[in-house]
């Protein structure tokens, strides 16, 4: 695979790019693709935003410590299930710096426990 990457604009926050990947069958890729294919690229959390959220929440002591990550029991949700980006058995310091995205919108669930009166002071 041969990957060409353009830079398109650089500010102080975000630097924009266009990949572009070409794949030929005789370097022994059997990948098909079709249009309307998509790929999906998860770029690592950098460690100081990382540890910054690991203060805020009080770990840093548990951050390389490995963990199991399971659906609570006593949960309601119809289906409930880890997403399978996240491992099964890893540390919190590599579940939070490889497999999450730190810099999207919070959504409604992290809302939630962010604020919510029953999770205060837990």
């Amino acid at each position: 695979m041969n990957i060409i990457v353009e830079t398109l604009s650089t500010t102080s926050m975000h630097t924009l790019v266009t990949l572009f990947f070409f794949l030929s069958e005789k370097q022994g890729h059997d990948i098909k693709v079709e249009p309307g294919d998509t790929i999906g690229i998860i770029p690592k959390n950098p460690s100081a935003k990382v540890q910054q959220l690991f203060e805020r929440l009080d770990i840093e002591g548990d951050a390389d410590r490995t963990c199991q990550i399971s659906i609570i029991k006593t949960s309601t949700k119809k289906n409930a299930s880890v997403p399978n980006y996240i491992p099964y058995q890893s540390s919190l310091r590599h579940i939070f710096e490889s497999c999450l995205d730190l810099q999207s919108i919070p959504k409604k669930v992290c809302i939630i426990l962010e604020y919510s009166p029953a999770v205060q002071g837990v």
